[in-house]
C-alpha cells in the first residue's frame, strides 16, 4: 500500500488524447485545449492552480498516445496510485492518463527530453470503420507509390523547407533519430523520431509525399526540399491522422519500439503507448 505524501514532488505522467475536440494542447483564450482541462481538474482536487508542461504542444486535432507531461505538487494527501485514479475519474474521456511516477527534482517534461516521435497514419480502405475515422487519413493512393518519397528521407534534412515558421527561426537542419514506415494490410504508418520539429513539420512532410505519389509534386522537387533547396508548404496533410507516439528520456530509437509494436499487434501495438520503462532510463 503506497503512503500519502505530504511533501513536494515532481509528478510525471504519460498521458493519450483524442484531439478532434481541442484547440491543440497549449492553454488559449476561450477554447477547450488538453492543458485548461487537466489544470482544471487538477485545481478542483488540489484546491490550487498547479500549471503543466508538456513534452510537446500538439496543434488542433491532433492526437497523443504517449505525450508526457509533469507537474509540481506542493502536498498530496494520497499515494501516487491513488491520486492515478482520481485523476482519470475527473478527466473527460478523451483524455487518459496511463502511468503516473514521482520524477527527481530536476525533471521537466520539455527540456529533459531527448525526442519526440510521431507517426502519422494512413488507412486506403474504401469503407473505413467509423470508429477509426477521426484517427486516420482515409485517402485512395498507392502504397508503392507512396513509400518512394519517403525513402528519401535522410538523416539530416531541411525542416524549415516544410514549415510556416516564421523568417527568424533558426532551426535549418534537422536530426532525424528514425524515420520508416509500416505497412499492415490497409493500414500505413509513417514514423518519425527527432530531438524536436517545427511547426507543422510532419504535416507537410507528408502530406507533400501524398502529392508527389499522386503526381501533384515531382519527386525532383521533394528531393530539393529535403536538401533545403525549395520550401513545400502546399499540400498539408490533415490533423486527424497525426499522432504524438512517444518521448524518450535518454538515447535510444523510441521509433524502433513503435515501429516493432506495430508490426507485432497492428492496431492494438499503434495505440499502446510507451511505458516508463520504454522512455526513461533505469539508474
Amino acid at each position: 500500500m503506497s503512503r500519502s505524501l505530504l511533501f513536494e514532488m515532481n509528478v510525471a505522467a504519460i498521458i493519450s488524447y483524442d484531439g478532434t475536440n481541442f484547440h491543440g494542447f497549449q492553454m488559449q483564450n476561450q477554447s477547450r485545449t488538453v492543458q485548461m482541462v487537466i489544470e482544471q481538474k487538477l485545481e478542483k482536487i488540489f484546491k490550487e492552480r498547479i500549471p503543466v508542461v508538456p513534452a510537446g504542444r500538439t496543434d488542433t486535432g491532433v492526437h497523443a498516445i504517449g505525450q508526457v507531461i509533469s507537474f509540481k505538487l506542493t502536498k498530496c494527501p494520497f499515494g501516487i496510485e491513488k491520486l492515478h485514479d482520481i485523476l482519470n475519474y475527473h478527466l473527460p474521456d478523451d483524455i487518459r492518463i496511463s502511468e503516473l511516477k514521482i520524477m527527481p527534482e530536476n525533471f521537466n517534461s520539455r527540456f529533459s527530453a531527448k525526442s519526440r516521435v510521431y507517426v502519422y497514419a494512413v488507412c486506403t480502405k474504401k469503407d473505413i470503420c467509423a470508429h477509426l475515422a477521426r484517427y486516420f487519413w482515409n485517402i485512395n493512393i498507392s502504397l508503392d507509390d507512396l513509400k518512394v518519397p519517403l525513402d528519401l528521407i535522410p538523416e539530416r534534412f531541411c525542416f524549415r523547407s516544410f514549415s510556416r515558421t516564421s523568417q527568424d527561426r533558426k532551426l535549418n537542419f534537422g536530426t532525424v533519430n528514425f524515420s520508416n514506415y509500416v505497412i499492415v494490410e490497409d493500414f500505413f504508418y509513417f514514423i518519425i523520431e527527432a530531438p524536436s520539429f517545427l511547426w507543422h513539420t510532419v504535416r507537410f512532410l507528408f502530406g507533400e509525399a501524398v502529392a508527389v505519389a499522386k503526381g501533384k509534386r515531382s519527386l525532383e522537387e521533394y528531393k530539393e526540399a529535403l536538401d533545403g533547396k525549395k520550401r513545400l508548404v502546399l499540400y498539408k496533410a490533415p490533423p486527424k491522422g497525426l499522432h504524438l507516439w512517444g518521448v524518450s528520456y535518454f538515447d535510444q530509437k523510441l521509433g524502433a519500439i513503435c515501429e516493432k509494436n506495430i508490426i507485432k499487434d497492428g492496431l492494438y501495438g499503434f495505440f499502446k503507448p510507451p511505458s516508463f520503462v520504454d522512455i526513461v532510463k533505469s539508474p
